[in-house]
């Protein structure tokens, strides 16, 4: 007789859990609501984002604040998208930035590989590339290292090279909770 009731008790539990989508829509070993996970990359990009304006301004005279800016704003306008689109339960305000994260997990893996080819092959482009970006810096950090400049060029590169991989594999995670997040939504206007 208890094993029926606890039968009819899972059955019922089945049944709400058809009709519950949230339940197939978690991450993080199911621990976590994927509509909580979008709403830590939106701070998380937030928070990026604010930085990055802040060192913009402080540095403003050592960058190109036409390029720069563009992508700030871009960057704002996605995440603002994003956040509009969670609020609001709307898939399709949190396209823009899934579209602008592929091209930045694209342009993280260039940058990845363009590194990576410096480590591999010291006398190429990308070496001499970061060998210009260090300019006087070189034998500082060879001293630093006690090693030779070449040494030094090869280390910063593959530490740019994981650096740039690290992000890609960030974003990748952005992009699949937004895109998860967006299936959510969809599905509880499926209802």
């Amino acid at each position: 007789m208890d094993s029926s009731l606890e039968d009819v008790e899972g059955n019922i539990e089945k049944c709400e859990s058809r009709n519950d989508p949230s339940s197939e829509y978690r991450f993080c070993c199911k621990s976590l609501e994927i509509k909580k996970g979008a709403y830590a990359v939106a701070v998380v990009c937030t928070c990026i984002i604010i930085s990055n304006l802040c060192m913009r301004a402080i540095k403003s005279e050592e960058v190109e604040w036409n390029w720069q800016l563009l992508f700030l704003v871009s960057d704002s306008i996605a995440v603002i998208s994003l956040f509009y689109g969670i609020v609001r339960q709307n898939a399709a305000f949190l396209q823009p930035f899934t579209v602008l994260s592929i091209v930045t997990v694209s342009f993280c893996l260039l940058l990845s590989f363009f590194y990576l080819s410096a480590v591999i092959d010291p006398s190429s482009y990308a070496a001499e590339q970061v060998e210009i970006g260090l300019a006087d810096k070189v034998q500082h950090f060879a001293d630093v290292l006690n090693t030779t400049p070449q040494t030094a060029i090869i280390t910063v590169a593959a530490i740019g090279s994981l650096g740039y991989a690290c992000l890609v594999f960030l974003h990748s995670w952005f992009v699949f909770i937004v895109v998860r997040t967006a299936q959510y939504f969809r599905a509880l206007t499926s209802l």
